[in-house]
C-alpha cells in the first residue's frame, strides 16, 4: 500500500516528461497527455482511498527517501498520510482534473 502512495508522486512527473518529449506544435496531443495523467490521478486516488478505508484506514508513514546523510544528521522526506490527507489527496485529484480540461 505505501508503494501507491509514490504513484501519486511521479504520474503527474511522468506526464511532464511526455509532454516535453512531444513537439510544441502538437498542442491536442500535449493536452491529451495532461487529460490522461489527470484523469489516471483521480481514478487511481479514488481506488486507493476506497482501498485504504476497507482495510481499516491505517496511518502510513513512509521516510525512506534520504535526501542528505551525515554522522549525527539525517534529512529525509516524510510521507504521513492519514484521514485528513485523504481528504486534501482526493480534492486535489479532483481540482487537478478540473484545471486540466478547463485550462
Amino acid at each position: 500500500m505505501e508503494q501507491l502512495i509514490i504513484i501519486f508522486i511521479l504520474l503527474p512527473f511522468l506526464g511532464f516528461l511526455i509532454s516535453l518529449i512531444v513537439p510544441a506544435k502538437m498542442e491536442k496531443t500535449i493536452s491529451y497527455i495532461a487529460f490522461f495523467t489527470t484523469g489516471i490521478g483521480a481514478l487511481l486516488t479514488f481506488a486507493f482511498i476506497i482501498w485504504w478505508i476497507v482495510s481499516g484506514s491505517p496511518t502510513l508513514n513512509i521516510n525512506e527517501i534520504v535526501l542528505y546523510e551525515s554522522h549525527s544528521y539525517e534529512f529525509f522526506i516524510d510521507l504521513y498520510f492519514d484521514k485528513i490527507t485523504a481528504v486534501y489527496l482526493m480534492f486535489s485529484s479532483i481540482l487537478a482534473y478540473l484545471i486540466a480540461i478547463y485550462s
